[in-house]
C-alpha cells in the first residue's frame, strides 16, 4: 500500500506528502509500514517544518526501527545537494 504512493507522489506530491505524515504517525501500523512511509515521504521534498516535526517525534518513538529510519532519512537530506529520486 505505502509502496502504491510513491505513483501519487509524482503527481501530487502534497497529497502524497499527507498520506504518508499520517501513516508515520499511525503507532497502530507495523514498523515496517511507517518506516516505508518516511522514506517516501522524504521523496516528496517536505518543507523544514516538516522535517522538523520529523526530528521532534523521534524522542517519543518507541520503535527502533521506525527511529533509525527517520534518523537516516534527515541525516541523507541534510548531506544531499539534490532531491531525492526514486
Amino acid at each position: 500500500m505505502v509502496i502504491s504512493l510513491s505513483n501519487i507522489r509524482q503527481v501530487q506530491p502534497s497529497l502524497a506528502r499527507a498520506v504518508l505524515y499520517r501513516l508515520y504517525k499511525n503507532k497502530a501500523e507495523t514498523p515496517e509500514i511507517r518506516s516505508a512511509a518516511v522514506y517516501l515521504l522524504m521523496k516528496t521534498n517536505p518543507q523544514s517544518n516538516m522535517l522538523q516535526r520529523l526530528a521532534e517525534s523521534v524522542k517519543d518513538e518507541h520503535s527502533k526501527q521506525v527511529r533509525s529510519a527517520v534518523k537516516t532519512a534527515i541525516e541523507s537530506a541534510a548531506f544531499s545537494t539534490k532531491t531525492w529520486e526514486l
